[in-house]
Order: C-alpha cells, then structure tokens, then sequence
C-alpha cells in the first residue's frame, strides 16, 4: 500500500509496540491514552499531504485497536486472518522456532489480560504447542470480533489470507473503497504483478500463490493429524467461550 502520490504504508512501527506495552504498565490510564494520542497524530501525518497513511502493526498491538480507533475517529481498518488450519500449518512447517514464536505471543497476550478462554495457567501449561498457538489466534479472533462489533461494517472490514489470494484484484479493489484511495485498474495490476503478491514477505525471494500453496500443502499433510485434533478442540472452546470463528463485515 506504499504508492506514490495515494498512500503511504508503515510496516509494524516499533513505537505502536513500545506504547502498547506502555499503556498496559501505565498507572494513569488518562495520561497514557494522551501520550498515544500524540503519539498516533504524528504517525498519521504522510511525507507528502495527498497521500493517505496506512500502518500495518504488529499483532501484539491489536489489543489496543479499539483505543487507536476512537482517538483517529476517521479511521478505518482492515483485519487480515488465516484460517485456523493455514495459521497451524505455518507454525508447524517453521519447527521450533515457530513453536517458540507462538508462545511468546500467547506469554504477552497473556500478560495483558487478552487470554481469557476458561484455562488457568496450570491447564495451558500442559497444552501442546499447537493448542498454545491455537489458544492466541483464538484470542486474537475475540478482539476482532469485538472490533466489528464496536464500529461496524463502515470502519472495519475483515478477510482471510486464502481469499485475498484467490481474488487478488477484487479485495485490493475493496481495500482502495475501504480507505478512500483514488486507485485505477491500471494501479491495482501493478500491486498484484508486483513483489507483494509474487515475493516471500520475510526473505524477498521469488515466492507466488502457487509456490506458497505448495509449501502450505507440504506442511500441513506432515502434521494433518495434530492440526485436525487441535483445530476441532479450538472450535469446541470458541463455543464455549462466544468466539465465532467466522467473522463477519467480510471485505468481499
């Protein structure tokens, strides 16, 4: 979403991570949400006054996404998910350090009082890794849902992965209607035949739907028994707690 001229993208700003776990320390809530604020007002501010400025920010920091919203009350978001199935494959495929990856999110979700699925600490304890991981993306849905609750349809929209993919230029034409961005045909083409549809977001080699489906694939048939256990465990705990698992305001 970084294009001359329309918009301006920030990719995970440190600071939005350091102020999230500032205000969760922070004694005076009051003075903390000013401090964001400020803080929010000079992020929002684009290097070149016709463009509009969209953050991509950690996950850590979707706890205070609601905050963030009604201090930018313009403000509109899109939340991007992968199914839960996808979510565990790419954890699974990553080894330990994706295993170690997931319960450092759960451990700081935790933290912040984000986890709340009717385990004490005991009972996560002897859960798996793959239950760890589960157990955050579970919570992460939670915030979302309470998100499109809280504003509605107008100011959030949600998608996941597999359908951003399949229909590339639908959802990127949904995305510009979303933010209000002044974007042609001819705008839309270049994003999806260009490095963010066709490149691996962390290494920047060549990497395109096929070649992630591929990988995806090869994961998930290695630990389809451990992701099929966990995911249907997952779907009996978002029962029980009001999680649904589909979220609705769907982008497209």
């Amino acid at each position: 979403m970084d294009i001359e001229n329309i918009s301006m993208g920030l990719k995970e700003p440190v600071i939005l991570q350091d102020s999230t776990g500032y205000y969760f320390r922070a004694n005076d809530k009051q003075k903390a949400s000013e401090v964001i604020r400020n803080l929010l007002a000079l992020l929002a501010r684009p290097l070149n006054p016709s463009e509009a400025t969209i953050i991509k920010p950690s996950c850590i920091v979707n706890g205070l996404a609601g905050d963030f919203m009604d201090l930018l009350p313009q403000s509109r978001a899109l939340l991007i998910y992968a199914p839960l199935p996808v979510f565990l494959g790419s954890i699974a495929k990553k080894q330990i350090t994706g295993r170690l990856w997931a319960r450092e999110q759960f451990s700081e979700l935790r933290k912040m009082g984000m986890i709340n699925l009717g385990f004490d600490d005991d009972q996560h304890f002897r859960q798996t890794d793959l239950q760890i991981a589960a157990a955050g993306w579970l919570a992460q849905q939670g915030i979302f849902q309470k998100l499109v609750e809280r504003f509605g349809a107008d100011r959030i929209a949600t998608i996941d992965s597999e359908t951003l993919l399949a229909a590339p230029h639908e959802a990127m034409t949904a995305i510009a209607r979303l933010y209000q961005l002044n974007l042609d045909d001819q705008n839309i083409r270049e994003i999806i035949e260009g490095p963010a549809f066709n490149s691996h977001s962390k290494h920047g080699t060549e990497f395109d739907r096929k070649g992630r489906n591929e990988e995806r694939s090869t994961a998930e048939s290695l630990h389809a028994d451990e992701i099929a256990k966990v995911a249907f465990w997952t779907g009996k705990v978002a029962e029980a707690v009001g999680i649904d698992i589909n979220l609705k305001a769907a982008l497209i």
